[in-house]
Parts: C-alpha cells; structure tokens; sequence
C-alpha cells in the first residue's frame, strides 16, 4: 500500500504539470497570434446548429 505521503506528493506533481502545460499552450497562443498580427484570418464564430448529415 503506497505511502500518504507519496500519494499526495504524486497529485502535487500532476496538478504542478498540468498547471505548467496550462501556461505554456496560453503563452504559445499570445506569440502566434502575434507573430500573425494583423493579417490573420479572422475565423468564423462557432455555430451552435448542427450541420451536416441526416438527423
């Protein structure tokens, strides 16, 4: 039976790593988007109707 201490030391670890991956995708999106600048292809604002296909 895994010791308390490393359980909670493995949720630390986890929650440390999913933060870090969190701030590392929201840093990478500010430099894309401005390395685009101002040219960038606006998208399409997400519908919420389905589309495509019978049903």
């Amino acid at each position: 039976m895994p010791r308390p201490v490393l359980v909670v030391a493995g949720c630390a670890w986890a929650f440390t790593g999913a933060l870090l991956r969190l701030r590392v995708r929201r840093r990478q999106r500010e430099l894309s988007l401005a390395a685009a600048g101002p040219d960038r292809f606006a998208l399409p604002a997400p519908s919420r109707t389905r589309t495509g296909g019978a049903g």
